[in-house]
């Protein structure tokens, strides 16, 4: 796995692109958690292949008040 390639998609799942795997290019789902902070929408954000189930996550993700997110 290379975190780098991964990190890249990051915005792109924010910003609503169909996101391709760096491994096998599969389609790849995200997953956005975030709960309000100090004023902002915070949380993380899991990327997952749909072919090839490679995953990982990134926290500390400031995401757009605008992006529907899931609780935790």
């Amino acid at each position: 796995m290379d975190p780098i390639k991964w990190a890249k998609l990051v915005k792109k799942a924010i910003d609503g692109e169909s996101i391709a795997c760096p491994k096998c290019g599969g389609n790849v789902k995200a997953d956005f958690y975030a709960r309000i902070i100090d004023g902002e929408k915070r949380g993380f954000i899991i990327l997952e292949c749909e072919k090839c189930n490679e995953r990982i996550h990134f926290s500390r993700i400031k995401f757009p008040d605008n992006l529907e997110t899931k609780d935790f």
